[in-house]
């Protein structure tokens, strides 16, 4: 789960792990976060271990990569659909 927070005066997102396996992502997730630095990548913050596990990242005003993902395949399904009733139509 993503919330957004506010941290040294900064928007962030906050993300929490909850099951065994998100444990293990999160870990995966830390490596590999630690060692990117790129202006298309959010920057890591920090990271909880302790009582609750979460990340602690560079808020993206946009969304996250998996929503602009959903977003492309309804329009996809939309026009798909429209190009379907056309055909039906046209014949």
């Amino acid at each position: 789960m993503v919330r957004k927070g506010h941290w040294r005066n900064k928007d962030v997102a906050v993300k929490t792990y909850i099951s065994a396996q998100e444990k293990k992502d999160f870990l995966d997730e830390v490596r590999q976060l630690s060692k990117v630095n790129h202006p298309n990548i959010v920057k890591l913050y920090g990271a909880c271990t302790k009582e609750k596990v979460c990340l602690v990242m560079e808020f993206a005003e946009g969304g996250s990569l998996n929503d602009g993902i959903d977003e492309i395949n309804e329009v996809k399904m939309a026009l798909f659909s429209l190009f379907n009733l056309s055909f039906f139509l046209y014949c």
